[in-house]
């Protein structure tokens, strides 16, 4: 999600859902080089998935926006350029575990 209004209005939403719900919000911020970024682009499988693969358009998207860090109980912001959805996943899964992480 980008830090413009349509996404930012999307993330208020959940934000208030979880508010309603008495739940805790844990906001994800996961990122990488765009030189990593440009290069995962190009995978297989990605126009099946409708996942972009036009690199002018990602470079556009980088440039003009960044990534949302909505209003949240925990921030996690991860940078991926050198791990695989695996490790991303336990790195994120140990800091909300993490006793300074419970609010």
């Amino acid at each position: 999600m980008s830090d413009d209004a349509s996404d930012s209005g999307t993330f208020e939403d959940c934000a208030e859902l979880a508010r309603k719900r008495g739940a805790r919000l844990v906001a994800v911020v996961i990122d990488c080089d765009l030189e990593e970024n440009l290069k995962r682009l190009t995978r297989a499988g990605r126009t099946k998935q409708h996942k972009l693969t036009d690199p002018e358009v990602l470079v556009g998207l980088r440039k003009a926006n960044r990534l949302l860090r909505g209003k949240s109980d925990q921030l996690i912001e991860i940078d991926v350029t050198a791990l695989g959805a695996d490790a991303a996943a336990e790195a994120i899964a140990a800091q909300i575990a993490a006793p300074s992480a419970v609010r």
